[in-house]
């Protein structure tokens, strides 16, 4: 064979070489890339479910609230219509005491504990 035509099969075999070094190198690349975008799109799933159980709690703490608009706008009506007698004054207050009481239990058992509140 002639030297040239040796030489230009090698420049062609290592050119080649390099393309396919090259391709290997592209194809290990996208394949992290493409664990990437998984995990980011996993870590998206759990985000969205995070902010659907904070509207969740955020709606049920709009229920809390109008529960004790409820009790307060009661409580002001039994006192009004109890005027200054003594035992529907003391009747008032026991039942204060006791809806106060399960008030406080509830706020207990619905309050989310510190390590429990999603981040976001």
């Amino acid at each position: 064979m002639n030297s040239t035509i040796e030489h230009r099969l090698n420049e062609v075999l290592r050119t080649q070489f390099i393309i396919l070094e090259t391709l290997q190198l592209i194809m290990r690349r996208q394949s992290r890339a493409d664990k990437v975008l998984v995990n980011v799109a996993k870590m998206e799933r759990f985000e969205m479910s995070q902010l659907d159980d904070l509207l969740t709690l955020v709606g049920d703490q709009g229920t809390v609230v109008a529960s004790a608009i409820t009790l307060l706008d009661e409580l002001k009506a039994k006192l009004d219509a109890a005027g200054t007698d003594p035992a529907k004054l003391a009747e008032i207050s026991t039942l204060l005491s006791t809806q106060k009481d399960a008030l406080a239990a509830a706020i207990v058992k619905d309050t989310i504990a510190a390590s429990e509140v999603p981040v976001v």
